[in-house]
């Protein structure tokens, strides 16, 4: 069976930098990477495709992004689990973006963001990826009524060059 490309929407192609193809992004396998959010999470096995998907969709915001972008908590967890395997995501992150994506979890000192990081990602997935987006691009922001924040890894982790 062969896989039908990724077409690559419009919104997509006007904050291309570079060479940066969501189809050979979308295209990257790790299933080490899908095995571990499977068991970590006890999840479906298409559940765990889905979210490193996400995940690759998230990453590919980051090297776009203007300014820091945070993922949501399952977002965050799949790129954890991404990063673990060191080598493979730095050699991922230099073939298809040129550079390494940092992850950047919150300071003790860091002003507090109030979900502006997460709306900025999620306004920028819709507008690319559409608003078709699995339930992993769920954010709960500051004063609503889902709001909750655990800090694992230091509440709105964003993505940058530093």
């Amino acid at each position: 069976m062969v896989a039908e490309p990724i077409q690559q929407p419009a919104a997509w192609q006007q904050h291309v930098v570079g060479e940066v193809s969501l189809d050979e992004v979308m295209a990257y396998q790790h299933p080490a990477v899908v095995q571990r959010l499977q068991k970590k999470l006890g999840i479906e096995p298409r559940d765990a495709e889905q979210l490193f998907a996400d995940t690759k969709r998230f990453l590919c915001l980051c090297a776009i992004a203007d300014e820091p972008i945070a993922p949501t908590e399952t977002l965050d967890f799949g790129w954890h689990e991404f990063i673990l395997f060191t080598r493979d995501y730095a050699d991922f992150c230099e073939r298809h973006f040129g550079r390494f994506i940092h992850h950047r979890p919150k300071y003790p000192d860091d002003p507090p963001t109030n979900g502006g990081q997460g709306r900025r990602a999620l306004a920028m997935a819709q507008e690319i990826f559409g608003d078709g987006l699995s339930e992993n691009w769920q954010y709960s922001f500051p004063g609503e009524a889902n709001f909750s924040c655990n800090d694992q890894c230091g509440c709105d982790a964003a993505c940058n060059d530093d």
